[in-house]
């Protein structure tokens, strides 16, 4: 099965099924929207936290992936087979008639319709690459638009005889000093007579820069991904291939590695510089560094059960789920599972959607889409302590203040002692 990039699988997230220890981080449903009534295509996460999407009813949806409110929604005039991309405040999304749509971010609005010309295959997901002011998709053959008009850049056609085309969008690398931008599309076909290649094309005018060596084995690659400016990689139908450099203009053949029984369609995502995360057939969630040949760890699912979603990387963490519907948070550092819970039955193909900053991953199905988050469950509130015992009350002693002095006594008004009349002389 070729990559699919048309839904995400169905999640439905009870707290009592987390089969996480008590204590140790789980998963919870953080909101729920269940009346959209259409079949979503893969999402997006915008620069302003909303989760924006299509749907095969022919709308675009742009959700709060914290709340989970649906801020808008735009009618287009046919389904939208893929995820759409954000730049500049900007919706753009292809629907599967070759129409191309812009739309404000913030209200929906629609900026400007336009068509490019159709091919042999329905439109693929979006990249958009600010740089340049182009978004890149694929109709079976490479198309570059330009971002203010709707105009068709350059489109590309097979890069040998054959019937070779390319069911990706394109991942666009800086390479070379000075740096410039490339665009890399994987081309392979249905049969097994035909040669499969790596292509790079000059992303700003198409111009075929140079292929890697074309590959005889049918291995249907999926969408490509760039550990660094001279190592690319992407998952195969049966494992993983991988494409080195030795300048701007020279690739090495493709090598392919085989991982367990095959990947189902689960597509690669880069862990760090030197690994990439990919599911497997046979149960395996893996972190394989392609140039050693060597795994940095593998988680297995419950009973061996089958991986066709593609995993997210957030935080240390890496999501995925299994076909029996298991939800799996995993270490990135060493594979550990931190949890896993048991969800609904989930399609083969349908994928998990990026992870926000705030911590939540966003699920669509069938007319319902899921915003759910790891962490610790809610803590008991700590007992109330007793109420102290108050202290005896002991009256505080008023301040001593003296007796008042006694008045000073009043003093007998004075009286002159009468002094004694002189005597009367005697007469001589």
């Amino acid at each position: 099965m070729r990559v699919v990039t048309t839904a995400l699988f169905f999640v439905l997230v009870l707290l009592q099924q987390c089969t996480s220890a008590a204590g140790a981080p789980s998963i919870r449903t953080k909101w729920t929207i269940s009346d959209l009534g259409a079949v979503p295509t893969a999402a997006v996460l915008a620069d302003d936290g909303q989760i924006v999407f299509g749907a095969n009813d022919g709308r675009v949806y742009a959700v709060s992936a914290e709340s989970g409110t649906v801020n808008w929604q735009y009618n287009t005039a046919s389904s939208i087979p893929g995820a759409p991309c954000t730049a500049f405040g900007v919706v753009f999304a292809a629907g599967s008639g070759a129409e191309t749509y812009a739309l404000n971010l913030t209200t929906g609005a629609l900026i400007w319709q336009s068509r490019v010309p159709s091919g042999q295959a329905t439109p693929t997901a979006l990249t958009c690459s600010e740089e340049l002011g182009l978004f890149y998709f694929s109709v079976g053959t490479p198309v570059a638009v330009d971002m203010r008009t709707g105009n068709v850049t350059w489109t590309a056609a097979s890069p040998s005889p054959g019937d070779l085309l390319t069911y990706n969008p394109a991942t666009i690398v800086w390479r070379g000093n000075p740096k410039r931008p490339y665009a890399f599309y994987p081309w392979d076909c249905s049969h097994d007579d035909c040669t499969t290649q790596i292509v790079q094309y000059d992303a700003t005018t198409g111009d075929h820069s140079v292929s890697s060596p074309a590959y005889t084995q049918i291995w249907e690659f999926n969408l490509i991904v760039a550990l660094s400016e001279d190592t690319v990689v992407c998952s195969t139908s049966r494992g993983v291939a991988y494409a080195t450099s030795n300048g701007p203009n020279s690739w090495n053949p493709v090598q392919t590695v085989q991982l367990g029984s095959g990947t189902c369609s689960s597509q690669a995502v880069a862990l760090n510089q030197n690994t990439v995360v990919v599911g497997t057939c046979d149960g395996q969630i893996a972190a394989y560094a392609p140039l050693s040949n060597t795994y940095a760890w593998r988680a297995m699912t419950l009973g061996g059960a089958s991986v066709h979603t593609s995993a997210s990387v957030h935080a240390g963490v890496v999501y995925a789920a299994d076909v029996n519907g298991v939800f799996y948070a995993v270490s990135a550092a060493d594979g550990t599972t931190i949890a896993t819970h048991n969800l609904s039955s989930v399609p083969q193909g349908w994928q998990v959607a990026p992870v926000t900053s705030l911590g939540t991953v966003v699920m669509v199905s069938k007319g319902s889409v899921f915003g759910i988050t790891l962490g610790h469950p809610p803590s008991p509130p700590p007992p109330v302590p007793p109420a102290p015992t108050p202290a005896p009350f002991v009256p505080t002693p008023a301040p001593y203040v003296p007796p008042p002095a006694p008045p000073a006594p009043t003093p007998a008004p004075f009286v002159p002692t009468p002094v004694p009349p002189a005597p009367t002389p005697v007469p001589p």
